[in-house]
């Protein structure tokens, strides 16, 4: 099952995205969830990563704390 999302990007990144989807004989749509689903595999990958770290005591949770205080925020 799908669900439908609306996200705002610059022009810069429609233009891009557009461009991408045409080369690939695909939709924007598709290349869109491709690249949030490949994202998202990413970031679970690295939580994991750093939740061992922690669990293993190579990385304090002060630490851990302000590893995920830099990837939340917004750039």
């Amino acid at each position: 099952m799908s669900a439908t999302i609306t996200i705002r990007v610059s022009e810069e990144t429609r233009a891009e995205l557009e461009r991408i989807a045409a080369g690939a004989r695909r939709s924007k749509s598709f290349i869109a969830a491709e690249a949030l689903e490949s994202y998202l595999a990413k970031r679970r990958w690295l939580e994991a990563k750093i939740s061992s770290a922690e669990a293993s005591g190579v990385m304090s949770e002060d630490e851990v704390e302000a590893l995920f205080a830099g990837l939340t925020r917004a750039d």
